[in-house]
């Protein structure tokens, strides 16, 4: 064997080929180990779940909108998958919340008033995780996504803040960035906005829609009783709303969009350090804008206040778009698939995996338990949905509504009494009402926020 040093050739001594073979032995060792590496089970990657309180799909640009509300949100779309047809089982903010993040429906939980809590048998997706080791943290933006409703659970940095103060509002986007930063991975952060809820007051530099600067809840007849007064007034027929004034409320609600949006792409700019993080964008209920003669949401089970938009992001996600029937319940078991599972027996939810890898996911025996109570107690509505059907009991009135949801999107003609869905009716009769567990007594600082938002 022969070497080359200097241009010369030289003949190695015994020496030098005991030599010579004892580092291509070592290379071969660690080529072995490099490949061995490379063949270790990826580390977990990160969770992140971003929900946008009150938020339509069909009001972002990714879902067909035409005004540019949403230019950050459309770009997280366009790298991921956009769920088309996802729904929530509720049409307010805390049966909404404890579903997304437990997996199972309000009838399981019991978080369906605003006295009651998440049930302590309800294990929740934080506890889950860190009990997998992941560092977990969470923002929270609203009284009904609070510790006092049972959120806190597995989190180990839960931070709730409900002033609607701009200078709050600051301090607050820069404590989420700033928890970006400093998270070891694996880490599950939960985000919860609560910006385009009303009252629809967008930052004059997010206003762009709307001709004037006025709040949405002053229409003639309203007193100040915020947004709430408004939705019972219209509701019991003691104010009309106008095409004009419909339209200056989406204005407004179109500039809350565009003001989180900006949000959005802060926080995803933020996350792009960790690139192995899969990135859930929903929202826990949608809006009402006369679709059936009233404004806001809590009050009816209509596909307005049920459709939310659903955006998955991540490593080995392709872009593109899913039409498969999804839920808020299916947001845990698809985690908990993605990252390995095992995925806990007895969920209502089920795993969205096939449709992020492009297999199909039959739609045939999916039905989503659907639920409300108005806050005033006289909305008491209990129902089921399935890709094609919905079926409403309206308990307070005795009324009950099916709709062929495939052919009639806008839910306008009530097939009944004329018609009939078994399968629905059966399973409807099945839900009673659930058991539930007293939330604690509300702090000043909630009373306060909920005073804000109309509740009180």
């Amino acid at each position: 064997m022969t070497i080359t040093r200097f241009g010369r050739r030289v003949t190695p001594d015994s020496a030098q080929r005991r030599r010579l073979g004892l580092c291509a032995a070592l290379a071969v060792v660690v080529a072995f180990l490099g490949g061995w590496r490379q063949c270790e089970p990826a580390s977990p990657p990160n969770v992140v779940l971003i929900s946008i309180d009150t938020l339509r799909p069909d009001h972002l640009g990714a879902y067909g909108y035409a005004r540019p509300t949403s230019p950050n949100i459309d770009a997280l779309a366009a790298r991921g998958v956009v769920f088309e047809n996802a729904f929530s089982p509720s049409s307010w903010t805390l049966p909404a919340h404890a579903t997304l993040l437990s997996g199972v429906s309000p009838y399981r939980h019991g978080a369906v008033t605003s006295a009651t809590r998440i049930r302590d048998d309800v294990p929740l997706l934080a506890e889950t995780l860190a009990a997998r080791g992941y560092h977990t943290a969470a923002f929270v933006n609203a009284p009904f996504v609070s510790q006092g409703y049972g959120f806190a659970r597995g989190f180990a940095r839960f931070e709730q803040r409900f002033t609607e103060k701009r200078a709050h509002v600051a301090a607050r986007q820069r404590a989420i960035l700033e928890a970006v930063a400093e998270l070891e991975p694996p880490f599950f952060l939960f985000v919860h906005y609560m910006d385009v809820h009303t009252p629809y007051r967008p930052p004059k530099a997010f206003n762009r829609f709307a001709a004037d600067r006025r709040g949405g809840t002053v229409l003639k007849g309203v007193g100040a009783g915020g947004f709430l007064e408004l939705q019972r007034a219209v509701r019991d027929g003691k104010v009309a709303i106008s095409n004009a004034d419909r339209d200056r409320l989406v204005d407004l609600y179109d500039g809350e969009i565009l003001a989180v949006d900006a949000k959005i792409g802060e926080l995803v700019r933020a996350l792009e350090r960790e690139p192995d993080t899969v990135i859930v964008l929903t929202s826990d209920h949608g809006e009402e804008f006369l679709e059936h003669s009233g404004v806001g949401h809590a009050e009816t089970l209509y596909d307005e206040v049920l459709r939310v938009p659903l955006i998955v992001t991540g490593p080995g996600i392709a872009p593109g778009r899913a039409k498969t029937f999804a839920s808020l319940a299916d947001v845990v078991p698809t985690f908990l698939d993605w990252l390995g599972g095992p995925v806990p027996a007895g969920l209502d939810g089920r795993s969205l995996v096939g449709a992020l890898r492009r297999s199909p996911v039959p739609d045939d025996d999916v039905v989503l338990a659907l639920h409300t109570s108005s806050h005033d107690g006289r909305a008491a509505l209990r129902g089921v949905r399935s890709a094609g059907h919905k079926l409403i009991q309206d308990d307070a009135s005795g009324r009950a509504e099916l709709y062929d949801v495939a052919r009639d999107p806008g839910e306008r003609t009530n097939l009944l009494p004329g018609a009939a869905d078994d399968r629905l009716a059966q399973i409807l009769a099945r839900l009673s009402a659930p058991s539930t567990v007293p939330a604690p007594r509300p702090n000043e600082e909630t009373v306060e926020s909920l005073k804000a938002l109309g509740y009180l």
